[in-house]
């Protein structure tokens, strides 16, 4: 979790202290949303919480943030290496907006006075139709793929747990170009910068070409054991 490991980096910081003795953060929700923007170095996150907001005054005061409100939300500043800003966007979220010049609320503000995005009722009805989903990410490009000739245009990401031994990822790439060629240079495709394990699993990866589908997509699945997640977790 990044927010638990910015907490306990932070060593000047007395929140930081209790966060290290208390890593799942018990004022936090467990569910994170994320998204970046492209002149940000860091991730703006919202996130839910267990607590009213009210009762986290004392917290953050002790801890040495700085109280302020801006543009109608109360902010709490950081005063040490602490890379974001926390913003009470109401009484059961908080936002960590980046600390970053050029970083504000107003992005958050923005969204919340906009319908909602093809984007934000996609991934709204992907998870509230699979509860085992874990994960979701999406990015728009068009992006470099290192391994294909054909820019991408959007790419999206799904981690699943239907089970206490399996995980399965399924990633869909949206292609400026062909869709079989894509396939067919994902497939072959090698990693020599990764151990034998995590090539083995890459190799695993099934890339279908769906070339009558509008976009044109190339959706990759994979079926991954618990046991084998070190060897993602653990490269070198």
């Amino acid at each position: 979790d990044a927010l638990a490991q910015a907490f306990e980096q932070d060593a000047g910081s007395e929140l930081s202290k209790s966060a290290a003795r208390d890593r799942d953060l018990a004022w936090l929700g467990p569910q994170s949303l994320a998204f970046t923007l492209p002149i940000i170095r860091h991730v703006y996150i919202v996130r839910p919480l267990l607590r009213p907001a009210s009762e986290l005054d004392e917290l953050f005061g002790s801890a040495g943030f700085m109280r302020e409100e801006i543009d109608g939300k109360v902010v709490w500043l950081p005063k040490g290496a602490f890379p974001w800003r926390m913003a009470i966007l109401d009484e059961r979220t908080i936002a960590f907006v980046p600390a970053d010049p050029g970083a504000g609320l107003q992005p958050l503000i923005d969204a919340a006075a906009a319908p909602p995005s093809p984007v934000e009722t996609q991934v709204a009805d992907a998870l509230g139709s699979d509860p085992a989903i874990e994960l979701t990410l999406l990015a728009s490009g068009p992006m470099l793929h290192y391994d294909t000739d054909a820019a991408i245009g959007q790419i999206q990401f799904g981690l699943r747990h239907p089970g206490p031994d399996t995980y399965e990822g399924l990633v869909v790439l949206m292609p400026d170009g062909d869709a079989t060629e894509c396939a067919n240079q994902l497939r072959a495709r090698t990693s020599p910068e990764d151990n034998l394990q995590v090539q083995a699993l890459i190799g695993a990866v099934e890339f279908i070409p769906e070339p009558k589908l509008t976009p044109p997509q190339v959706v990759g699945r994979l079926t991954i054991a618990e046991d084998q997640l070190k060897h993602f977790v653990e490269r070198p």
